[in-house]
């Protein structure tokens, strides 16, 4: 079939190779039942400030309906035949939202370093990642039976059935007739402990390597010669219920600059549309010109969506992290229980915030929605484990104020706040127990470049507080 040279994303997506590889990657194979639980779409239809948080769930047949209408498209994480492993690497600039539109050569240059770190990560355990790149990075993917080795090692890492289990039935649409067993959602769990490590593994190679700030779960940093910018390793689908997270398809496309002027600018919010190709080792400059949808449409002739089994090497990479300093913390981390919701007024609630720098109350007293930032959250981690805290009460505390009433409105309707807190309070405390994180940005300077200095004079100093961190952590 003739593929003209420009295509509007409504003639790019009703392409039948584009269909056949985005069913592909939904698990929709001919003469066999979805494996992918949902699927959806995001378009300007939605409304001027849409988000993946906020869209409708349908039926995987239904595919073809969401592509017709030209819209983004995404697959459930929750797969009734596999537990999918997922890495995120992005591109992030909190002064400048559109530069990766804008001067996407730049951007993904310097995130070059990270990316063929993690892929030779992936590649020292046989792992063949699906790796595709999206607007602003790339999107790393593989699965394994759920009625493998590699599950059931997994669950066996969850010392209890995760929080959000207990109301997922809740969630879910009504034409949906599958549930979670305990068994995934302990496995889902487990994957997380591990994929913990694995960014650990890539920050301690990479972090040398690369240009501009190296973090996880997309913590802003201070200022930069080109702004705040930083690479983000993202996990954060693994602090959410698993029912309620999806990834964008493989051949799909990607708009979300063209849907969020109000984000990343106007200008950026004109560039073209792309779609979202896998890499498979090829040179960045091509890939770049081939995020085009005349090109993508070529490549979806040949090219395949199938999301590759990586059972053998996430069994290596799982016996790697049982032996690791990170597991041994992991296992002391959940040896300790937090204060229970009925204790919370004689302990948590008990807080005096007037003891703590105004910069690290600040989340407290207005946790919505400062206390869903992550540089608010390590802030918190970082401040609270130097005055003595444990880790896991640091995340009981969180949870306790994600839990207050009247606050919060419909923000945990999909999302559940005491997996949130305890995942974010954990990667963070990690990194530090670990020694991944030295706390070169506790202070005050990098603090107020991140605009979270309250200002109006203040007697605290941060650098005091990193200093007590540094001799807790060596003690």
């Amino acid at each position: 079939m003739f593929v003209p040279r420009v295509l509007s994303p409504i003639d790019y997506q009703n392409l039948p190779q584009v269909v056949a590889r985005v069913r592909e990657f939904c698990g929709l194979m001919p003469g066999e039942i979805a494996h992918c639980v949902y699927v959806t779409g995001m378009g300007a239809a939605d409304g001027p400030h849409v988000t993946w948080g906020h869209v409708t769930f349908r039926p995987p047949q239904e595919v073809a309906g969401v592509m017709e209408a030209g819209n983004d498209v995404a697959r459930s994480m929750w797969d009734t035949k596999h537990l999918l492993v997922y890495v995120d690497l992005d591109y992030a600039n909190a002064d400048a939202a559109g530069e990766a539109y804008l001067h996407p050569a730049d951007c993904f240059l310097k995130l070059e370093p990270v990316y063929r770190s993690i892929a030779a990560a992936f590649a020292e355990y046989s792992m063949p990642m699906l790796d595709l790149m999206t607007g602003a990075g790339y999107s790393f993917i593989g699965r394994v039976p759920l009625d493998g080795r590699a599950a059931a090692r997994l669950a066996l890492l969850a010392h209890e059935t995760p929080p959000w289990h207990a109301t997922h039935g809740q969630r879910l649409p009504a034409w949906a007739n599958v549930a979670i067993d305990e068994s995934e959602a302990k496995a889902y769990h487990g994957l997380g402990l591990v994929l913990e490590y694995f960014a650990h593994r890539v920050l301690a190679h990479a972090d040398p390597l690369v240009a501009i700030p190296l973090v996880v779960n997309n913590t802003e940093v201070g200022a930069g010669a080109t702004g705040r910018e930083s690479a983000s390793i993202d996990l954060t689908h693994l602090g959410d219920p698993l029912d309620m997270r999806h990834l964008r398809a493989a051949f799909g496309l990607y708009q979300k600059h063209r849907l969020r002027p109000d984000l990343v600018g106007v200008q950026a919010s004109r560039m073209p549309p792309l779609a979202v190709v896998p890499r498979r080792g090829r040179a960045l400059m091509d890939m770049l010109e081939g995020r085009g949808l005349p090109r993508a449409a070529d490549e979806a002739r040949t090219g395949s969506a199938v999301i590759p089994n990586v059972e053998a090497g996430l069994l290596r990479m799982l016996h790697d992290y049982v032996g690791s300093d990170l597991a041994a913390w992991h296992r002391e981390y959940h040896a300790v229980r937090p204060h229970p919701p009925e204790a919370w007024p004689d302990t948590y609630d008990r807080l005096d915030t007037a003891d703590l720098p105004p910069c690290v109350a600040a989340c407290l007293g207005q946790p919505n929605d400062l206390l869903l930032k992550p540089s608010h959250i390590q802030l918190l981690v970082r401040t609270l484990l130097a005055r003595g805290w444990n880790a896991r009460h640091i995340a009981g505390l969180v949870y306790s104020r994600y839990a207050r009433p009247g606050v919060w409105g419909e923000h945990w309707r999909r999302v559940d706040p005491a997996t949130r807190a305890e995942f974010d309070v954990r990667v963070f405390a990690g990194l530090i127990a670990v020694g991944r994180d030295q706390g070169v940005d506790f202070n005050c300077v990098s603090t107020q470049e991140k605009g979270m200095c309250p200002g109006g004079g203040c007697p605290f100093d941060l650098r005091a507080e990193r200093d007590r961190l540094a001799a807790r952590v060596s003690s």
